[in-house]
């Protein structure tokens, strides 16, 4: 769905509207002091439309999909038609709130951090991308339940598939920025290898190839980014932590995410749910997902 006017402008709009019917009853808001000039929070429901920040990354979670594999199929807006898990959740969530989603597609090239200042900056209502809850953002942004869980990926050169740490004790070791600190301290073996950190993961296949480092600890997504590249090999890593994938809204959203948290129940339901039980009730015989 195209966006004709920005989130900002819309909310901005909202306030206004709401500061008017303030001023029209003067004598009401006067008499609750302090509380009344207290910045008021607008629904993201407010004006019907969702607008959702998503790291579109070729995976179950998130890819562009075509009606013919010959010919470009266009739809939303102009953009390729968005599917996966999390945009199953968002639309379910939207079918549920009454209300339209405009998806604001990110490339996997973008960081983490790309995404989450749309959020801070009040360009998106909800951030996508198979994000981890990490205890940084704890206070600045709030987190739905989790509706997935993922490990850690160990990136080596081409044709060197390893899954632990073991034979690299003093070695370089490059690690992602976007893997948590607290779960890394549990990987078997960190504590013995010379940690340097990435901010930009796209260097890793590089610097392999040059000896920088004789390995580097990466998320899923970003393992499966260099793999797609080339010139590496990822192996997930052997007792690998899992950790929550979440989306991310702004604080003070209760609505939103009372929606959003009803919808990841349910998708998470439906994975649960036994196979043959599943096909009964869809009507069709499509496999689910599990």
């Amino acid at each position: 769905m195209e966006r004709k006017m920005g989130k900002k402008t819309k909310r901005m709009i909202l306030m206004l509207a709401a500061s008017a019917l303030c001023l029209g009853s003067l004598s009401a808001c006067s008499s609750k002091g302090s509380e009344a000039e207290q910045p008021q929070v607008v629904s993201a429901l407010a004006d019907g439309v969702v607008t959702v920040g998503i790291v579109v990354g070729d995976d179950i979670f998130c890819r562009r999909e075509y009606v013919k594999p010959d010919e470009l199929s266009i739809g939303n807006g102009g953009e390729p038609v968005l599917a996966g898990i999390e945009v199953d959740i968002l639309n379910s969530m939207a079918e549920a709130a009454g209300v339209s989603v405009a998806y604001e597609p990110l490339s996997a090239d973008q960081s983490n951090e790309d995404l989450m200042n749309l959020l801070a900056a009040g360009e998106i209502d909800v951030a996508a991308g198979r994000l981890f809850q990490l205890l940084s953002y704890e206070g600045v942004y709030q987190p739905s339940r989790y509706y997935a869980k993922s490990g850690l990926y160990l990136v080596t050169r081409e044709n060197r598939f390893v899954d632990t740490l073991a034979g690299f004790t003093d070695a370089p070791v490059g690690v992602s920025q976007n893997v948590p600190s607290y779960e890394l301290l549990s990987v078997n073996g960190i504590q013995n290898v010379q940690q340097t950190a990435y901010s930009d993961v796209s260097r890793i296949p590089q610097d392999l190839e040059k000896g920088v480092i004789d390995a580097a600890i990466c998320t899923e997504r970003e393992a499966l980014k260099l793999l797609k590249a080339g010139g590496v090999s990822a192996s997930e890593l052997l007792d690998s932590p899992r950790i929550q994938t979440v989306f991310y809204i702004s604080p003070g959203q209760s609505e939103l995410l009372a929606y959003l948290n009803q919808a990841i129940n349910k998708f998470l339901d439906n994975q649960s749910m036994p196979q043959t039980q599943a096909q009964t009730e869809s009507g069709d015989g499509t496999e689910t997902q599990q």
